[in-house]
This record gives structure tokens, sequence and C-alpha cells, in this order.
């Protein structure tokens, strides 16, 4: 059995639930330019869980799905959400849990989709292993929020910890810009190619000096999994906060589990000859 709580809407903009109107139209003259209803959200969480015998399943999950604003924007912020969320939640390796959720315009039934999802894909476990005589206890705690919103583009942060027995569960932490005038998303697409390079070493050594706190290379190699000579950029996209550009890394991606997930940020100033000139055009018009 499920329950929702609802809550505020994107930054700045007072609406309820399914906002005044879609769009407002400037008056009067041939060629008045038509207004897009400023982007916003509503902020829901449901929680479920599913007892079989003496295993348990719960599952948490939070979002702020997009109700109005730039369509193109709205459907890609909502497809983004339903990639991050409902895959870990059908635990599959293929695309479908996208293709099947990214076009529900509701936020409450994007997400009675996503629970049913996992208390069925956990009442299937749980089955068997009453018939086998022992029981587990599962846990699912999934979030994607808006994290920071500019007149120019908005920042999603997506937080998923799946437990499913052992010693610890696992979590992943993934983040996304979107351009709030043309909808367009921005990972690591937001640097020219030819940077990347110079982007990894400036993440290796804030890394070293603001997560590790290790003074030269030596002391980095030690507390990694992977040669800090040749050590990935992280598997997630960055993306933009207050306080400049985010990057992290996922569990055991570079260094073992009591370590965290290894995260930095770097001031905009330092990488923004890097960006695409879209990109910095997003980043000038915030500063």
């Amino acid at each position: 059995m499920g329950f929702y709580g609802n809550g505020r809407f994107g930054i700045g903009a007072a609406l309820t639930a399914f906002g005044v109107s879609m769009l407002f139209s400037a008056c009067g003259t041939k060629g008045a330019k038509t207004e897009v209803e400023p982007f916003a959200v509503d902020s829901l969480t449901k929680v479920d869980s599913l007892r079989v015998g003496e295993s348990v399943a719960t599952c948490s999950l939070t979002v702020d799905y997009p109700v109005s604003g730039n369509e193109a924007l709205v459907k890609n912020v909502r497809g983004w959400i339903a990639k991050g969320m409902a895959a870990p939640a059908m635990i599959m390796p293929d695309s479908i849990p996208s293709k099947v959720y990214d076009g529900i315009a509701d936020g409450k039934v994007f997400l009675d989709s996503v629970a049913g999802a996992l208390m069925s894909s956990s009442k299937v476990d749980f089955d068997d292993y009453a018939k086998q005589g022992f029981a587990a206890v599962y846990e699912y705690v999934f979030s994607a929020k808006e994290a920071y919103q500019t007149p120019s583009f908005v920042t999603y942060v997506a937080s998923n910890y799946i437990y499913q027995g052992g010693a610890h569960g696992s979590s992943t932490t993934s983040g996304a810009v979107f351009s709030l005038d043309s909808g367009d998303m921005y990972g690591w697409n937001m640097f020219v190619h030819d940077s990347l390079p110079a982007v990894k070493s400036i993440v290796k050594e804030s890394l070293m000096k603001d997560y590790f706190k290790v003074s030269d290379i030596a002391e980095l190699r030690a507390a990694l999994l992977v040669d800090p000579d040749t050590m990935p950029l992280p598997s997630a996209s960055p993306y933009f906060m207050p306080d400049g550009v985010h990057f992290v890394y996922q569990q055991y991606e570079i260094a073992p589990y009591a370590a965290g997930m290894p995260e930095c940020t770097v001031p905009y100033s330092s990488v923004m000859n890097m960006f695409t000139p879209a990109v910095e055009k997003l980043v000038v018009a915030e500063r």
C-alpha cells in the first residue's frame, strides 16, 4: 500500500499543479511575441511496501516532476527522470523503462508505475525465496530533484539507493543541465571535446586537494583502485551548481567502497574557456 506527499513548485513560480494556462500571449499588434509559461514542477513522494512471508520490500520515491514550461524542456526533463529512476527500478539491462515511462505527463502516475514495477519484481523474488525457506529485505530509495535554477538553465540531480541483501547497498548519483530556452540537455557535451584532457587534469588536482586531501600523486595512487596517470573522467555527467561545475565518481569507479563517491566542484572560471559556445552563453547569462 502506498501514499503520496507533495510540495513546492519550480523556483520563482507560484503556480498550482496544473498551472493557469499553458501559454501567455502578448496582446495587440501583428508579430507579437508568445511567451512560454515558466518552468514549474510538482514535488511528489511515493512510499510503498510489500511483505511475502518474512520477506519485506520498501521503496521511497521522490521527484520534482515538470508540469509546465517550454515543451521541449518539459519533455527532456521527464525523459531524463524516467531513464534515471525507472531503469534501476526495473533492474533490467536494457532501455525499456525509459521508453515506457518518459511519455507520462502525470507525476503521480509515473511514481505509481515505478513503485509498481519495484513491488512486482520483489514479489517474484520473494515467492521463490518462500519456497526455498528463507527471507530477504529489499530497500529502494530513489530521487530526482531540481537542485539549482537560474534564468538560463536548470540543474537536476538524481540519487538512487538499492539494497537487496549482502554487506551493503549500492548508491548512484548523476546530474544533468537543461537550457530553459531550448530544452537542450548538457552533460559531458558541455565541453569542447578537445578540452577533455585538460578537464581531467583539473578534476584530478581538485580531487587530490579537496576530497582525498593528499599532496602528491604517490599518496593519491595509494587511495585509488586505478592508476592516477590514466584515471578516467567520471561515468556520470558533470552538472552546474552555484559554486561551479560538479563532478562525481560512482562507488568503486576509482576508489574502494570505504572512500564513498569521490567528488569535487571546479569553479566556472577554471573551465570557462573549455565550454562550447552555447554552454558558455548559459553560464555567462547566469553570472
